[in-house]
């Protein structure tokens, strides 16, 4: 059974049923009319549907926009996800082809 700190005085051996939001994202063309939200909401309903307590969520620190939206919807900060790489980074070339097109 999953466990969790939900406040400091609550142990992390107590248990708590809860959803998590695996991936969510929406194609730029479609950003900004209400699809996020609308999303968000549905995850939250099927969750409560289920009878858990808590929904979670990790986002990418560089993706300032659904963190504004996630904490206009309640969402806060738990914990931060650090990672470190073991290989060096790729060198990323980029190529740019010319076909005459105005």
């Amino acid at each position: 059974m999953p466990s969790s700190t939900l406040s400091r005085s609550r142990s992390l051996l107590q248990p708590l049923r809860f959803g998590r939001i695996g991936s969510i994202g929406i194609a730029p063309s479609h950003q900004c009319l209400g699809l996020g939200r609308a999303l968000m909401r549905a995850a939250k309903t099927s969750v409560q549907a289920h009878g858990a307590s808590e929904i979670r969520l990790e986002v990418w620190t560089f993706n300032v926009a659904a963190i504004a939206l996630y904490a206009e919807l309640g969402y806060a900060v738990r914990s931060h996800n650090m990672a470190k790489s073991l290989t060096p980074a790729p060198e990323v070339t980029t190529q740019v082809h010319d076909y005459g097109i105005p």
